[in-house]
């Protein structure tokens, strides 16, 4: 599989979860793409390869576009053909053709966006981009045109990009950014993507201003926990508690660890756990108050917050997905049991989606699991338990599995495929190599199993630990009356 690899160092003061318990380490070291990221340094996305033997999607000059890109310019409102911005009124020439300005959408015709250019204009644009950028790639890690697979190896969340010069080279939903050993690609925004307008951002999200810049928010129920934990839901928008997303370069300011330069004194670390990003100032010895001194990659030392059991830079994170939150449409890679014959072993691996079970499924019992834990390992045998009893009534099975062989080592595929032989699970198996499952678990211990609505996929019940009874019974209170 060619598939560009993300690369993770762990540094100290991670907290690490294991069966039942949670603690705190002094010191952790790993090598590269082995062990997992409790606090990952920036510079995660390395190497990198192209698919269909080419380089990647070509960029923009003033709107061109890469091969398989749509064709067609910007009428902006007056559809005039130029050749340079001295040809139009508005000064604005957009792949030959005359544009304006813009503020949203509202202000661009039917069909167009609205995006900056690689002049710094926000304007008017028709599809600019490669129309295969954003095609998810890690299931197979294939791309067409030459394009990028850009993500952890089995990612769901890799996908197909190539190189640009500003947003307007970019589809409406993704940014232009200048990524560690990469240059710049285009990433899809997500919560604290930049933008200039509300339609850039996440569905029922909102582009707002903060120090710093403009960055999208993502749509909350007040009171839920639904947000990332270190956000908070203010005003039915998921919001940084720092009060912004990208601060200004000290130690612990909030930061993107795929972006260059966001750092004053040291790298942009995140820790695994929660997936706060942070700034941390290197050392040799000591650092500040309330800091320490912590190994972040295999020669360096960098600042981090010192606390006993979730050290952030944000004071107290919050929890996500408890009961009567609404979960995101969570995507993994891994098996379904396609052919009906109640295994796994032998299908090929695809991208699920929690939204895939909602037609003909009424409740989803989530279990994110580690391959060294041992309550996970007697759980997943014992799947066909509640398979044999529930999957008639609408009950399907969804683990995750985000820790590998030793806690602290990333999910591959191999040991998906002997996770499948050697203990038999059914329904539905796959891997979070990103961790995302990872801020789910307030808790801190493994497995922990998640009740959900199919159909709407509120928090109906979560537990750490296993307890086939403790199951059963959550299950018997939830399912639909007959």
């Amino acid at each position: 599989m060619r598939l560009m690899s993300m690369t993770s160092l762990v540094a100290a003061a991670a907290l690490v979860v294991a069966c039942g318990t949670e603690k705190n380490t002094a010191s952790v070291n790993q090598s590269q793409d082995t062990a997992a990221a409790q606090v990952d340094a920036g510079g995660s996305s390395s190497g990198g390869t192209s698919s269909g033997g080419t380089s990647s999607g070509g960029t923009s000059s003033g709107g061109t576009s890469s091969g398989g890109a749509s064709s067609g310019g910007t009428s902006g409102g007056d559809a005039v053909k130029c050749s340079a911005d001295a040809d139009c009124t508005s000064g604005i020439c957009i792949a030959g053709a005359c544009s304006v300005t813009c503020t949203g959408l509202t202000d661009c015709g039917e069909g167009e966006s609205c995006s900056l250019d690689n002049k710094g204009r926000t304007v008017c644009h028709k599809p600019l981009h490669n129309l295969n950028i954003g095609v998810k790639c890690g299931h197979d890690g294939q791309c067409k045109d030459g394009l990028k697979c850009l993500g952890r190896a089995y990612s769901a969340q890799a996908v197909c990009t190539a190189t640009c010069k500003a947003d307007i080279d970019c589809p409406a939903d993704f940014e232009c950014l200048d990524i560690v050993n990469e240059g710049k690609v285009c990433m899809e925004r997500a919560f604290c993507g930049g933008c200039q307008h509300d339609g850039q951002c996440p569905e029922g999200g909102t582009c707002m201003k903060m120090s710093g810049g403009s960055f999208c928010t993502t749509p909350c129920t007040a009171g839920s926990t639904e947000c990332p934990r270190y956000a908070r839901c203010q005003g039915g928008q998921c919001v940084h508690r720092a009060g912004t997303c990208i601060g200004e370069g000290n130690q612990c300011d909030p930061c993107n660890t795929l972006v260059d330069g966001q750092c004053k004194n040291g790298p942009c670390l995140q820790y695994g756990f929660s997936k706060e990003s942070f700034c941390a100032d290197t050392c040799t010895t000591s650092c500040p108050t309330g800091f320490k001194c912590a190994q972040v990659s295999q020669t360096g030392y960098a600042c981090v917050p010192d606390k006993p059991k979730t050290p952030s830079c944000v004071g107290s994170i919050g929890s996500m997905y408890e009961v009567g939150a609404v979960m995101d449409d969570f995507a993994m890679v891994g098996m379904v049991d396609v052919d009906g014959d109640e295994s796994l072993v032998g299908e090929s691996p695809r991208i699920i989606h929690l939204s895939d079970f909602a037609d003909f499924h009424d409740l989803i019992l989530i279990n994110v699991s580690a391959v060294w834990c041992s309550a996970c390992q007697k759980e997943t045998k014992d799947f066909k338990l509640i398979y044999n009893k529930y999957n008639g009534a609408g009950v399907v099975l969804f683990q995750i599995l985000n820790d590998g062989s030793q806690p602290g080592h990333l999910m591959t595929m191999d040991l998906l495929k002997q996770w499948n032989q050697q203990l038999k699970p059914i329904g539905t198996v796959g891997m979070d190599p990103n961790r995302i499952s990872s801020q789910w678990n307030t808790g801190g211990s493994s497995p922990l199993n998640i009740l959900i609505d199919a159909k709407t996929r509120k928090v109906l019940w979560k537990k750490n630990g296993y307890s086939f009874q403790a199951l059963d019974q959550a299950i018997k209170q939830f399912m639909p009356k007959q």
